[in-house]
């Protein structure tokens, strides 16, 4: 299993659940609509600060705890888009 997957800027939100239906951490541009969906289980960069994305990556690379919570998360967050959700 992967230890981690970055989103950029503009990416859309089906990596983004499936990514967290796999149990693989994530890092993601604070920006478009990824906080929306990532909620808290994803860890969040500015997309305009390179230094910002390589330090979440490290910081989440290095940070084994870290990566089973956001993995926690996102096997509970994805719970929230069933397609019975959806259509409410």
């Amino acid at each position: 299993m992967a230890k981690a997957t970055r989103f950029r800027l503009l990416q859309k939100a089906i990596p983004l659940l499936e990514t967290m239906a796999s149990g693989t951490p994530a890092v993601c541009a604070n920006s478009s609509s990824l906080p929306e969906i990532g909620n808290d289980a994803v860890l969040y960069f500015n997309p305009a600060h390179i230094s910002d994305m390589v330090g979440k990556m490290t910081l989440l690379l290095q940070n084994k705890d870290l990566r089973e919570t956001l993995s926690e998360r996102g096997l509970k967050r994805i719970k929230d888009f069933t397609w019975k959700n959806h259509i409410k």
